[in-house]
This record gives structure tokens, sequence and C-alpha cells, in this order.
């Protein structure tokens, strides 16, 4: 969802830069790439596990960031380029659509409501539900299980390199979307298709997904 489905990616730089430098921990948005992809909770941990100088306690570090990203959404977020098109095509073809998300969902309410997909999806799954968040494959097990179709069935669309283990992990295929800056990533090759944008996940790309 996030930087994928909606252009929160911006969103979380600023938010999280700004509450880790609050308990003394300076980072640029840049270091906020080494969590993408990872649920609040784990993300924080990564910190506080690095930085012991850290104050306060990790749990209200997360409730701070969380409370901020969903009321920066409500008014500064937007779809990503393509995301509503290729709903709409996907919803043609008979598609059933699951939303697999690290972030809680105080923030993907947030996110469809400002977005208008509260509709799009009929399995909606946050990575608070599970033990593990990604690369742990277990959110994209417990979304396809949640659509009654195989894993083998589904198509996944990351951003983000933690996701994309994830869901190669579940047996899935992945269509990565890296981020301009990640693009050269060896990583990425794990992909079935890597693309620049949602507008590039064409029906040539979907025809070749399905018959795979």
């Amino acid at each position: 969802m996030d930087g994928l489905l909606a252009d929160t990616e911006p969103l979380w730089h600023e938010v999280e830069c700004a509450a880790y430098a609050e308990v003394g921990l300076a980072i640029t948005a840049e270091e906020c790439m080494l969590t993408m992809g990872l649920r609040v909770d784990e993300a924080v941990a990564f910190w506080y596990a690095r930085t012991p100088s850290m104050t306060g306690s990790p749990e209200e570090l997360c409730g701070r960031i969380v409370e901020r990203m969903v009321a920066a959404i409500a008014t500064r977020t937007a779809p990503m380029p393509g995301a509503l098109e290729l709903i709409d095509r996907m919803q043609a073809r008979g598609w059933g659509l699951a939303l697999a998300s690290s972030s809680p969902y105080a923030i993907i309410d947030a996110v469809l409501t400002r977005c208008g997909l509260r509709a799009a999806f009929s399995v909606v799954h946050s990575a608070q539900d599970e033990e593990r968040g990604k690369p742990d494959p277990a959110i994209y097990l417990t979304a396809a299980a949640k659509l009654g179709v195989a894993p083998t069935a589904c198509v996944a669309l990351e951003d983000s390199v933690n996701g994309m283990v994830s869901a190669k992990a579940a047996r899935m295929q992945v269509i990565a979307v890296p981020m301009p800056a990640h693009r050269a990533e060896p990583a990425w090759g794990l992909a079935d298709v890597v693309v620049d944008s949602l507008v590039d996940v064409d029906d040539g790309v979907l025809e070749r997904l399905a018959g795979g």
C-alpha cells in the first residue's frame, strides 16, 4: 500500500525523522529506507536496538508515529500514478483483490478513505495480525487464504525488497515497482516483472502472469 498504491512514502520519511529526533535519534530520509516494508513496531525496534541512547519507550514512539501518519494522510496523500486504472482493469478480469500491508489498520483505513478505495478490496489484511511482519511470508499466506485461493495463484505488487521477499517466500509471482533511487539493487532480480510505475503494468504483463 505505502508508496505503491498511495503516495505516502514522503509522509513516512517526514513523520519518522521528526519522531525519532524527539527521542534522540537523527536519521535521514535515505536511512528511513532501511526499514521500508517493515511494521511500525519492527522499524522502531530496529533503531532502538542500534541506538542505546534513544529515550522514551518504543510503544509510545509507535503510537506517536501512527497518530501523526493518520493525520497527515487525511489531507496530504493521493493514489500513485496508474493505481486506480490498474485496480479497475484487474476487477474487470474478475480477479479477487486483497490489500496486504505492513501498516496498522488505522493507517490502512486512512489511506482507503482518502483515496476512495474502501470498496476496491474484498480482503484487507494488516501485518499487525501476524506474529511477524514482512519479509516473513505470513501476511501474504493469510491474505491468500482469506481470498480463498492458493498462494501460487496470486500475483503480488511490491515496492520494497522486504515485501518482495515476503511474497516470493509465499510462492507468489511478483510485480516489483522499485523507487527510482533503488532500482539498481540486485535483489529485484527475484521479481517476475520489474516496472518503473504501475502505469507500466499493462494488459500484456497481466496476460503473461495469468498464464504463469
